[in-house]
Formats: structure tokens, C-alpha cells, sequence
């Protein structure tokens, strides 16, 4: 799949992602911010604003300037936490936070394997 194809569907997981946490109480603002940066952390180590300032971007748009394997791990991190969503049905901010770091928390050894397939192929 070529980046503009992936990135399209990195709009439509994220989309999905935001509608759940609109059924969850999750208000848009700083309490996505705050859901994206541990999504983030657990895939890249790094909070959102803290990868787009190590990617050298300033007002850019972080996802537009990923590459294919930072869009494929972000799409899988965010198709898990929707997941997670789906099934736990957190229904407060706090809840979703604490929730997403402990069932994330196997995800960054997933997101390693996933960069070692893209670099040995």
C-alpha cells in the first residue's frame, strides 16, 4: 500500500477511534491529547508532541510526514485502543486512561517486531 493510501486509512481508524471515545465520554480537546499521547508513548516513546519535534516538524502535521511504518504502527495502536474501547467500555476519561496503559502495555514489544519484519524485508 503507498503512503497516501495508508494515510487514508489512518484517517478512517482514526476516526473510528474519536467516535468511540465520543461514546465513552471523552471530550475532544485535551482529553483526546491526553488518550493520543499514551497511544503514542506506547508506540513510539514518545508523546505526540515530543515525536513531531523529533521528526524536526513545527507546524506540519506529524501524520502527513510518517513514514510507512510509523503510520502502520500508529494504525495498529489505534485499532487496538478502539478495540479496547469496544470491549472494556470505559466510561470517563480516568477510566480510559488507566485502561489503555495497562492493556497497552504489550504493545511495544509487538510494535518491535513489527519494526524488525519492515527492516529485514
Amino acid at each position: 500500500m503507498e503512503n497516501s493510501n495508508q494515510r487514508l486509512k489512518s484517517i478512517e481508524i482514526r476516526k473510528d477511534l474519536t467516535d468511540q471515545w465520543k461514546l465513552h465520554n471523552v471530550e475532544e480537546g485535551i482529553q483526546y491529547a491526553t488518550l493520543t499521547d499514551i497511544i503514542y508513548q506506547h508506540w513510539a516513546g514518545k508523546t505526540a508532541k515530543e515525536y513531531k519535534k523529533f521528526k524536526g516538524l513545527k507546524k506540519e502535521n506529524l501524520r502527513d510526514n510518517m513514514t510507512n511504518e510509523e503510520l502502520v504502527l500508529n494504525m495498529l495502536a489505534e485499532l487496538s485502543t478502539t478495540s479496547i474501547t469496544k470491549s472494556k467500555n470505559p466510561q470517563t476519561l480516568e477510566n480510559n486512561r488507566v485502561l489503555f496503559m495497562r492493556l497497552l502495555g504489550g504493545f511495544v514489544g509487538l510494535a518491535t517486531l513489527i519494526l524488525l519484519f519492515f527492516a529485514l524485508f
